[in-house]
């Protein structure tokens, strides 16, 4: 997931001609079937992806960060997602790493 963002889909559909451009699209490409098979297999076994952002902070399901002030959400929900979490028949195996709207003060 990290890999695929951190080249931007603008620059991939620039279709430059140069060698290095070449690689990098093709290892762009590798990296992205290469996630969706292995989604596909941990599916196939019961494992689940979850991506918690702007929903309310569940310590159950997500492991608490840092916090970000934002004015405009309402305390306890989850802004910022550095992890998503990983549950195994609606067990979490890897809970969420987060970042959290403050309570206010």
């Amino acid at each position: 997931e990290r890999a695929l963002a951190a080249v931007e889909k603008d620059f991939l559909d620039q279709g430059e001609d140069s060698k290095g451009f070449q690689i990098l699209k093709s290892l762009h490409e590798g990296i992205a079937m290469t996630e969706t098979q292995m989604l596909r297999c941990f599916s196939k076994h019961g494992v689940e992806r979850f991506d918690p952002t702007d929903l309310p902070f569940d310590p159950n399901l997500h492991e608490a960060r840092f916090e970000v002030p934002m004015p405009d959400k309402e305390p306890g929900t989850v802004v910022v997602v550095t992890k998503v979490g990983y549950t195994l028949h609606d067990r979490v195996i890897r809970p969420a790493e987060v970042g959290v709207v403050p309570e206010s003060t």
